[in-house]
């Protein structure tokens, strides 16, 4: 599964499972005071009949020996006719306390049960924790008895409805509050899963080409960007190290020239083109006059100073286009690129006589470096390896006529 379909899968279930309980949490709290409004209304109604049906009789002694309060409430709200010869409506009054499945249960100032009221009977005495939450009963400023709700507030039709059309609203914005995050969790995951695919396309090819630096667009400055930023940055350093490290590989550590292995390999690249396009090319060899005697006579050290001197030197008078490569203890090679013999045996000569005309004596006294130099530009040998080998004894020609010279093929 990918990282943005279980993203946005997990943004719908937060958003879904946050709005349900936002919407039963506001759910509870409308009905809790739409039943604490019913039950205050209501009691509000009993009051103003008890006290009519206290004050009708003068009192609640004389009141319940002369009729019953139910009786009352049913003959003052249905027999009664209004000012304008009618009978008094059922909303005049609010009739819910005596036709719902609750009840007011009327005590003495005593706790004693004066109305009964869902199982209490006159004169029972109800438990503590019913008589403290009586409320009392005024008649002219007098409280006259106390009442207390017994069982469940019932709501009324209208009440139900009411909370009816709550819960449409809460589900309808339920619905349009999951369907609008469900566009937001898709563009937002898009974005998220954008700088993920971006990273991984850029390892990619990363691994694929480790010489090339591949930058990924830091959009944002959260941890997705500081993961980006932190990405660019290793991959500059990768693509350095990768560099650095192909460098040792190629070079030799005492001159710092191109050691044997690379230079065989651009030699056989070189062959090849110059076979193919009908271009020069020339390669020669050359070795240090009497290096082993040097080492013998004035030390190692000495040796190895004057053979990264005899690699500066060269390196001096060639074109950057020249391979120049150190191809074994004494010997040093170039591959003359696109160049026939002539040039490239002037350029073996100024080779030869800048190493002879150094002044070595700074190395050592009496210290003499010369260079013996074979010159081969003959591409119609079948391979690189072949005018090497023609190089080669080219060289040992020079040495062989007294050293310190240039021989050509």
């Amino acid at each position: 599964m990918r990282v943005q379909t279980k993203l946005t899968l997990l943004f719908l279930f937060m958003t879904f499972f946050g709005s349900m309980l936002i919407g039963s949490i506001a759910y509870y709290m409308v009905k809790r005071d739409v039943v604490r409004a019913s039950a205050e209304h209501t009691f509000k109604s009993f009051n103003i009949d008890f006290g009519t049906y206290v004050k009708s009789y003068g009192g609640v002694k004389a009141a319940m020996e002369s009729e019953k309060f139910d009786a009352f409430v049913e003959r003052i709200h249905r027999l009664i006719p209004s000012d304008q010869g009618r009978e008094v409506d059922d909303a005049s009054y609010s009739t819910r306390w005596q036709e719902r499945l609750f009840g007011y249960l009327v005590l003495s100032g005593q706790g004693v049960v004066l109305h009964p009221a869902r199982g209490f009977r006159v004169g029972d005495k109800p438990p503590p924790e019913i008589v403290d939450q009586a409320l009392g009963i005024e008649v002219d400023g007098k409280t006259v008895a106390k009442a207390v709700l017994v069982g469940e507030t019932v709501l009324t039709e209208q009440d139900e409805r009411y909370l009816a059309f709550v819960r449409h609203s809460l589900v309808t914005g339920l619905i349009i509050a999951v369907g609008v995050s469900s566009l937001l969790c898709l563009v937002f995951g898009r974005m998220l899963s954008s700088v993920l695919r971006n990273l991984a396309e850029a390892i990619r090819l990363m691994r694929a080409n480790r010489k090339e630096v591949c930058q990924v667009e830091v959009v944002s400055d959260d941890e997705l960007g500081l993961l980006t930023e932190y990405f660019n940055q290793m991959n500059v350093e990768l693509a350095k190290a990768h560099v650095e490290l192909r460098e040792l590989a190629i070079r030799d550590p005492l001159t710092n020239l191109y050691n044997r292995r690379h230079f065989d390999e651009q030699a056989r690249q070189f062959y090849e083109s110059a076979s193919r396009y009908g271009q020069p090319l020339s390669l020669m060899i050359g070795s240090l006059d009497d290096l082993k005697k040097i080492n013998d006579d004035f030390s190692y050290e000495i040796g190895d100073l004057v053979l990264e001197k005899v690699a500066e030197i060269m390196s001096g008078v060639t074109r950057k286009s020249d391979v120049v490569a150190r191809y074994g203890d004494e010997e040093m090679v170039v591959l003359f690129a696109n160049t026939d013999k002539e040039n490239a045996a002037v350029s073996c000569e100024n080779i030869r006589k800048a190493i002879e005309s150094y002044p070595w004596g700074g190395f050592a006294p009496n210290l003499v470096v010369t260079m013996s130099i074979g010159l081969c530009d003959n591409t119609g040998h079948s391979s690189s390896a072949a005018m090497f080998s023609k190089a080669d004894q080219l060289m040992h020609t020079a040495r062989a006529d007294g050293r310190n010279r240039v021989a050509c093929d």
